[in-house]
Parts: C-alpha cells; structure tokens; sequence
C-alpha cells in the first residue's frame, strides 16, 4: 500500500514537472499576426538587416520573417484580389523562381538563394484577413533544410492572422 501511495505521488509529481515547463514555444505576435516558434528563437526585428519586415526571429542558421501588406496600399483594383492571386503577386513580383501550392489548406511557396552564409532554402506562406496581406517566411540553410522541414512547416502552419 505504502510502495503504491508513493508511486502515486510520485507520478503526479513528474505530470505536475512536465506541465509547469511548458511545451517551450513562444507566441510571437506582430502586426495582426501571431506565430509559435521555439523559445529559443531570438527576436532581431530591430537589427539593420531586419528593415522591411515586420519581424524576424532567427536561431543560427534558420530564421523565420514576415511583412504585412495593407490591401488600400495597392493600387487600385489590385487590394481586392484574392489570396492565391496575391502570392502569385509575390512570386512574380519578387522574380522568384518557384510556384504557389496549396498544402495543408495555405498557399505556399519554396525557393533556395545564395547568401554571404550559403545557400538557403526559404518556405513561405500567405494570408489574409480583410484590411491586408501577410507573407511569412521561414529560411534555412539548405544543407539542413531536410532536418528541419517539419518543424519549419509547423511553425508556419501555426500563424494566424486577427
């Protein structure tokens, strides 16, 4: 009876353990967007090489980033389009050599390019709500890109727009 109390307790102790510590995500939230990403992803928003996005978190060699678009800054007739027709926007827009998909229920995009740390490999999403268009992207060096694509895509299938 004694042997089946304390291993009782002591079960509740490690559930107890397990649920105070969390999952070790945060919700990072910009714009009228939230994202969940590991905690031990750095916010640099602020840094010089941040400037025109909204925000990015980076963590060694993977990053993740996002810009807002306000549909009443487009030109006329182009702030109503819709959802898959924006990333095309992006896609087309930004010359990138990639074409949009629809996985999992978002509208997304892969494409590599070279920068001064190697080769990356980026994944983006887009989304709407009714005042504006959000691209979230995450980014990784290619030669991991394959170890972390579920996460990537979990992190980015996390966000969601207000």
């Amino acid at each position: 009876m004694k042997r089946t109390f304390s291993l009782i307790l002591l079960l509740l102790f490690y559930v107890n353990l397990l649920c105070g510590c969390g999952d070790g995500y945060q919700t990072v939230e910009s714009s009228g967007l939230t994202l969940r990403l590991p905690g031990y992803f750095e916010d640099k928003s602020n840094e010089d090489y941040a400037a025109g996005q909204d925000f990015l978190y980076s963590y060694g060699g993977m990053g993740f980033l996002g810009i807002r678009e306000n549909r009443s800054d487009f030109p006329e007739g182009y702030g109503s389009m819709d959802l898959k027709a924006y990333g095309n926007f992006v896609i087309y827009g930004n010359g990138l050599p990639c074409e949009l998909t629809l996985r999992d229920g978002f509208y997304t995009f892969t494409y590599k390019k070279t920068a001064p740390e190697g080769e990356l490999t980026y994944v983006a999403i887009v989304l709407e709500n009714k005042d504006a268009f959000f691209t979230v992207q995450a980014y990784c060096l290619s030669a991991f890109y394959s170890d972390n694509a579920s996460l990537i895509w979990k992190c980015l299938t996390s966000a969601k727009v207000q």
